[in-house]
């Protein structure tokens, strides 16, 4: 049997996660932690070959320091990405920091992890299909819009309720390009001021709710 470890800070989605991981063929429950911190004492003194993380564990900033540290200490450990966060950047960036399946957070139960544990062994990336059929849908909403990528990542964060600087710092660019993809969303969502973009961004089917 191989040994998957789970972490989440919700006590609730938590114990959830160690019911369905207790269904899974070929896999056993190894532990569940409510801090990367436990999860990482525990590495320790276990052999453990996955773990499914919820990013809210951890703040933005901190995730792709946890993943690159994770890479380069543990290389064949199985990472799965649990989120509410969705944007085709999010998941390039967590591919390129090692993590080889995600999760959207609308997509939990049972059958979908099934599906990505087993993907999982056969070194084979995964993305759950609710992510996948959003990730279209918004896409072709986003062209028609005339936005580009960036413009949704600060959809994103704006949504995740961060202020001009965080959201500079989260994606790593200036206040300035913040600002200018702020007016573009404005514009295309036809809104003129900042606090009707995330409602107008939800009609239009853009993001789906609020994240945390």
């Amino acid at each position: 049997m191989l040994e998957l470890a789970v972490i989440d800070r919700d006590e609730l989605s938590r114990n959830g996660l160690k019911s369905m991981v207790g269904s899974l063929p070929n896999w056993e429950l190894s532990g569940a932690y409510a801090a990367v911190s436990d999860f990482e004492k525990a590495l320790e003194r276990k052999h453990v070959q996955a773990v499914v993380l919820n990013d809210g564990c951890v703040s933005h900033g901190d995730l792709w320091g946890v993943l690159t540290g994770w890479r380069d200490r543990y290389p064949n450990l199985i990472v799965v990405i649990l989120s509410q966060k969705l944007s085709h950047r999010y998941l390039q960036r967590l591919f390129a920091h090692g993590v080889q399946a995600f999760i959207y957070r609308a997509d939990c139960k049972l059958t979908t992890l099934l599906a990505c544990m087993e993907s999982a062994r056969k070194c084979e990336r995964y993305i759950s299909p609710r992510a996948s059929t959003d990730l279209y849908l918004r896409q072709d909403r986003t062209d028609a819009l005339g936005l580009k990528a960036m413009d949704m990542d600060v959809l994103h964060c704006l949504n995740r309720g961060l202020t001009t600087q965080e959201i500079a710092l989260n994606l790593q660019t200036t206040e300035r390009t913040v600002h200018r993809s702020r007016s573009r969303l404005r514009s295309a969502l036809k809104v003129t001021i900042n606090e009707r973009l995330i409602p107008a961004a939800i009609e239009y089917g853009l993001i789906r709710e609020l994240e945390e």
